[in-house]
């Protein structure tokens, strides 16, 4: 590649062009026809013709191999154990990289002397090209024992022991040799038929159709071995073309060498019809950079080349504008200069940095897949250095990878599907009730009364679900009402039988309607009604004694009887529910009862006209990819919550929630939130912290802010847990309880007056057209109605306050970059970094109270300058009245209380000192973490006490709002002060 030092090929070349010997008559017309013996149509194996799409990835390492001058030389999976899979520095595991590109351009160094060349350009004077043995070697070096693809498969294989499998199969892209056509590449008077024979005729490299077949037998070669190989962790996903530069006639003399078009289109035209992806990576602006997809290339990443740029040739301004243009993907790249004991090593790290940050700023990052050079092993040895600069950008770059917003939503073309968001609907939390089998609870008002109402660990109570779905597999007595759990299937005596437990007196509905009426006494109304799902058996195919209707026996074989029964059901239940006059309850719609649709084909379509003529709607909630789930809605379905399936197995990662999430999103449908009884903590193999997983994980994935959520809660799973004694078990119901709670306030608002004032931290980005730390973010907060507005405050080089949270952007750290350079720098919304002096002339027209933070610098001289330059620009501009200083520096705060004018609000970040001991140091507030006040219950009383102002940060989930609310915290500091003021409205 050209980070080998090698340069473009065509001026390596130009010089040649005097002794330039053309090619003779004798080796005939370059566009002759494909031997004979190859133009049969090609033959796919099983797994190539199963694939819907050209296979994709999202982040694909380059993987150099084959030629004995490479240390290591093989590929074990010890060597490929980092490249499988990341331990973050909290010890999670995440898969990491999904693609993996084999690939060689030269064999030397070899034991018998050879030197050979995969590719144009490479070992010009001292090799030859390499022909159909060394060609063969290199298939045979891939496949070799415990080496390459066998080892790759056991890496993956190993570490989805740990895992669980991966979302999909890794994929493998195999380097296609350049089919040179002179055994000399650069002499045009040496042989054309040095490669070998195919089918017992000897192949002519003059004839662009000899070196098409010559292409196509290693293909082939390739993947037979992969059919061999029967692997089930690792797919062929493709090949790749080892030259750098696609030649065309235009391109002189290079073309003579190469003549890109007569192999290029017609390898690519071959790989198609087989299933197979066709990738290029091109050096910058590389000889037909621009026309890849007319030469039928599926995936072209260009490489920037930067990295190695000392002269200003190849800036990323241009690359990121040419990528753009020409709708190509991004290849980063490293060596082993970026090691830690290399001469330059922080500049190496620096470009680094500015490929990942470039990425994120020009929308290539989730918008295209990315490909990595790394050398012949630099990334292993990153993954292995114990230097800390090393560590740090290692976990850096790795949380880069595992967080491309593509692997979140893959889809065929290597970009993110189009996402329809979560599902609302009018019950925000449906609590699963399995009830009326034999074997169930009676479901009794005290059975019910944890499920309407928690009373939390302080005393206090409150509602909990507004809604429950009634369902039921089968009856207890060996008859099933949806298939799979019964050998016999319920018939209308069954039916009937379910129908009657479900409406019968003191029990169930009856139960319920009772037990919220008596909460309602204590609590008074609550500002919803409780909806009420109702379950369909399944009317099973092929079920011939199900019963009469109207004196018709029913064929469940003919899908108008399958209809005709569960119409009557739902009449039964839709009749029965009006006669019970329930005084609490309303009738949302029914449930589809099967999970899939293997069996129920298109049932559901013209059962759900019927449901809406009945003025209800139809849910649904399907397992973990069951059949039909992506097409919900044209099943007739209203709501379908995603089961992540995630909770009843130990071996499934927690990484299966997030994509649970992802796929929720991208279908447009709801959440389930799964446990059961196993969910108490001191029960054997309890399953306490897999149901914790799903609040952190619906958290961070938005869930509860964003999507209906039903609840599979076993057979008595909230039951067991409002039983238990263990506190680990309360605090967990009452954190989920707490989250229930929110959601509802979020809807109909918080039920108590409220002095807590919203910070809105780095202003309100959250929204379209904002950025962290923007201007537009502190008019967009302003615009919100928030009382205060956050932001980050360094001193450049030149002694010029700047906005800035990290201490480094796009690549420059802002401490030693003068303002110059710093404010031709963009943030996320295409706003440049703004200085302070900018910052503070906008607020002036703004009502928003500014809490200015002030970064630890590199030495407390430079923190003194610092303060005295931002106190002394705050005053100018007339603010001094409208401003909270904060920091985690306490030099800083000790010299802004020195510094600022009498009665200035200041606060410090740290959670390390005493409350009274900050009060020692003329600091008039705390502005700690949420965890700090939990892991020091006294401080919010001491604080108040002290008659100190209390800030909490940075809270952005509604129940954690609450918990401030209600312990009368001074300010909160949130991402989300849109939730905050949804939450408090009147």
């Amino acid at each position: 590649m050209k980070k080998l030092k090698t340069f473009a090929f065509c001026t390596l070349l130009a010089a040649l062009a005097a002794n330039h010997t053309p090619a003779t008559a004798a080796n005939g017309p370059t566009g002759d026809a494909a031997p004979a013996t190859r133009n049969s149509e090609p033959k796919m194996y099983a797994w190539e013709q199963e694939r819907d799409a050209i296979p994709s990835y999202t982040d694909l390492v380059l993987c150099y191999g084959g030629s004995h001058h490479r240390t290591p030389y093989r590929w074990d999976k010890e060597r490929f154990t980092p490249f499988v899979t990341y331990v973050d520095e909290e010890g999670r595991e995440h898969w990491l990289f999904d693609g993996f590109l084999f690939l060689e351009f030269q064999d030397s160094s070899r034991p018998d002397g050879g030197k050979y060349a995969y590719m144009v350009g490479v070992l010009r004077g001292q090799g030859v090209s390499a022909g159909k043995q060394q060609w063969k070697e290199l298939i045979d070096y891939w496949f070799d024992g415990d080496n390459g693809v066998n080892a790759l498969e056991a890496a993956v294989k190993e570490a989805s022991q740990r895992l669980g499998t991966p979302p999909a199969k890794r994929k493998v892209v195999m380097v296609m040799p350049d089919p040179i056509i002179y055994r000399k590449y650069d002499d045009t008077s040496e042989s054309t038929t040095y490669w070998g024979s195919l089918d017992g005729r000897r192949m002519d490299f003059a004839k662009g159709a000899d070196r098409v077949a010559a292409c196509k037998w290693y293909i082939d070669q390739v993947r037979r071995r992969f059919d061999e190989g029967n692997y089930q962790y690792v797919e062929l996903a493709g090949f790749y073309p080892i030259s750098e530069e696609i030649v065309t006639p235009g391109d002189g003399y290079c073309h003579e060498l190469k003549k890109s078009e007569e192999v290029i289109p017609q390898v690519a035209e071959y790989l198609h019809s087989i299933n197979q992806s066709f990738c290029w990576i091109p050096y910058n602006r590389a000889a037909g950079y621009t026309k890849w997809k007319e030469m039928g290339i599926d995936y072209a990443y260009m490489q920037p080349n930067h990295y190695w740029d000392d002269k200003g040739a190849r800036p990323l301004s241009r690359y990121f504008s040419d990528i753009k243009a020409h709708d190509l993907a991004m290849e980063f790249e490293f060596d082993e200069n970026i090691l830690e004991g290399e001469q330059n090593s922080d500049v190496y790290k620096k470009r680094f940095r500015e490929y990942m940050e470039g990425a994120k700023k020009h929308g290539v990052y989730g918008s295209k897949p990315l490909s990595y050079y790394h050398g012949t092993n630099r990334f292993y040895d990153l993954w292995a250095s114990t230097a800390a600069k090393d560590k740090e950008l290692f976990h850096e770059f790795c949380r880069f990878v595992i967080g491309n917003p593509l692997r979140q939503q893959p889809a065929a073309s290597g970009k993110p599907a189009a996402e329809q968001g979560y599902r609302t609907t009018g019950i925000q939390d449906l609590a699963l009730i399995y009830q009326g089998g034999s074997h169930r609870l009676d479901w009794t008002v005290d059975e019910f009364r944890p499920y309407v109402v928690h009373r939390f660990a302080d005393g206090s109570k409150d509602w909990l679900f507004d809604g429950f779905l009634f369902l039921e597999f089968k009856d207890g007595s060996g008859r099933n009402y949806t298939v799979g759990y019964e050998k016999l299937n319920a018939r209308r005596t069954e039916w009937e039988w379910l129908l009657d437990r479900i409406f019968e007196q003191g029990k169930s509905l009856s139960a319920l309607d009772r037990c919220i009426g008596q909460e309602i006494k204590e609590l008074g109304k609550p500002a919803f009604r409780h909806q009420i799902v109702l379950g369909l058996p399944e009317a099973i195919r092929g079920q011939k004694d199900w019963g009469e209707i109207d004196g018709r026996e029913m064929d469940f074989s003919k899908e108008e009887d399958q209809i005709a029964a569960t119409k009557w059901y739902i009449g039964e239940l839709v009749e029965r529910f009006k006669a019970a006059k329930y005084k609490h309850l309303e009738l949302s719609g029914f449930y589809w009862v099967a999970e899939d649709t293997h069996h129920c084909a298109e049932l559901t379509i013209p059962l759900s006209e019927y449901i809406h003529s009945e003025g209800k709607l139809f849910y649904w909630i399907p397992y973990w990819q069951a059949k039909g789930h992506e097409e919900w809605k044209r099943l007739g379905f209203d709501v379908a919550y995603q089961q992540p399936n995630h909770f009843f197995n130990h071996s499934i990662p927690d990484s299966r929630l997030d994509e649970a999430c992802a796929t929720a999103r991208r279908h447009g449908m709801a959440m389930e939130f799964e446990f059961d009884e196993k969910a108490t903590a001191a029960i054997p193999n309890s399953s306490h912290d897999r149901m914790a997983a799903y609040i952190n994980h619906f958290e961070k994935n938005d869930v509860f802010n964003s999507s209906a959520v039903a609840y599979y809660c076993g057979n008595r799973g909230v039951l067991t847990l409002d039983e238990s004694d263990n506190p680990k078990d309360k605090a967990l119901m009452d954190r989920l309880a707490r989250i229930i709670q929110a959601r509802r306030y979020l809807k109909y608002g918080i039920p108590m007056k409220n002095k807590t004032r919203v910070v809105a931290h780095r202003g309100f980005w959250h929204t379209d057209g904002s950025a962290q730390n923007s201007i537009a973010s502190l008019l967009k907060a302003d615009q919100l109605g928030v009382y205060g507005v956050e932001f980050d405050v360094w001193m450049a080089s030149d002694g010029v306050p700047v906005l800035n949270h990290d201490g480094w952007h796009d690549g420059y750290e802002v401490q030693s970059t003068p303002s110059t350079v710093l404010t031709t720098l963009k943030l996320e919304n295409g706003e440049p970094m703004p200085t302070l002096a900018q910052y503070l002339e906008a607020a002036k027209d703004t009502k928003v109270h500014l809490v200015l933070e002030l970064k630890p610098h590199a030495t407390p001289e430079a923190e003194t300058a610092a303060a005295e330059a931002v106190v002394k620009m705050v005053g100018r501009y007339g603010l001094s009245k409208r401003v909270t200083y904060i920091s985690f520096s306490l030099h800083v705060m000790k010299e802004l209380a020195r510094l600022a004018p009498a009665k200035t609000q200041l606060m410090y970040l740290g959670g390390g000192t005493l409350p009274k001991d900050l009060k020692a140091m003329g600091l008039t507030g705390c502005d700690f973490n949420y965890g700090v006040y939990l892991n020091n219950p006294t401080w919010l009383n001491d604080i108040k006490a002290l008659k100190m102002a209390s800030n909490v940060w940075t809270v952005n989930n509604p129940a954690d709002m609450i918990w401030a609310i209600e312990n009368r915290v001074d300010f909160i500091t949130t991402d989300r002060p849109d939730l905050f003021l949804k939450l408090t409205r009147k």
